[in-house]
């Protein structure tokens, strides 16, 4: 407290990584006597991302960067994107619903071709 001013920082609003979700989101009251009461958030709705999503999301990123990374070459060489999705879909590396994916993609494109 410095002189007859108050100031309280209530920190942030919301958790935003892994590590603050034992952290409590609240806001400052200032009551007519010049005291503050804390009023925590509802963050009874708030949802975490498990390690174990977090990291099918980097395998998931590390797949679609290799991917992209095919396009760029093709896009190089003046190839068929359509032959160089099909020839990534092949590839033994290629995870299995990733490949039925593509795959069912390029089926339904086929008749804007």
């Amino acid at each position: 407290m410095s002189g007859s001013c108050r100031v309280w920082n209530c920190g942030t609003y919301m958790r935003r990584k892994m590590d603050e979700i034992d952290y409590k989101p609240r806001v400052g009251a200032l009551m007519t006597d010049g005291t503050f009461r804390a009023i925590y958030l509802d963050t009874s709705k708030d949802r975490f991302v498990s390690k174990e999503n977090t990291e099918l999301h980097t395998l998931g990123a590390n797949v679609l960067n290799e991917f992209l990374q095919e396009l760029y070459k093709v896009s190089e060489k003046g190839l068929d994107y359509i032959k160089m999705v099909e020839r990534y879909a092949a590839k033994p590396t290629t995870p299995e619903e990733l490949r039925k994916a593509l795959l069912e993609i390029i089926e339904e494109a086929k008749p804007c071709w």
